[in-house]
């Protein structure tokens, strides 16, 4: 666990955006085209949900995740796979207790420590 000394390198640099009291829900796209996301998401700069699935399709999603044989357990990460870039320095932004953080920690990090070892698809 990251001490707090690494959560005061960064400081809070949280904005707000809107005047609406408390959570929102966050708006399904119709579809994950480029036009779809650039009209009800980028532009008006909200947040969005893309459509379950609507990414299956992309290499990237053949190699970084594996489905089990028991197709009522969730789609995961193929850690075998991910392990080849361990190395890499990637951004992590923390939350603990209110106090929020971002560090930047080598990809193994997240893969041993932060991954809940479930993620659907």
């Amino acid at each position: 666990m990251l001490t707090k000394r690494a959560f005061l390198r960064y400081p809070l640099q949280c904005k707000a955006y809107t005047t609406a009291p408390g959570p929102r829900p966050v708006p399904l796209l119709s579809n994950a085209t480029l036009n779809t996301f650039r009209q009800e998401a980028f532009t008006p700069s909200t947040p969005a949900l893309l459509p379950r699935h609507s990414l299956t399709g992309l290499p990237a999603i053949q190699k970084w995740f594996v489905s089990l044989s028991d197709k009522s357990q969730p789609t995961t990460l193929n850690r075998e796979y991910l392990y080849h870039f361990g190395d890499t320095i990637v951004p992590l932004e923390i939350t603990d207790n209110g106090q929020f953080g971002r560090v930047e920690l080598a990809f193994i990090y997240f893969l041993e420590c932060v991954y809940t070892d479930s993620l659907y698809l």
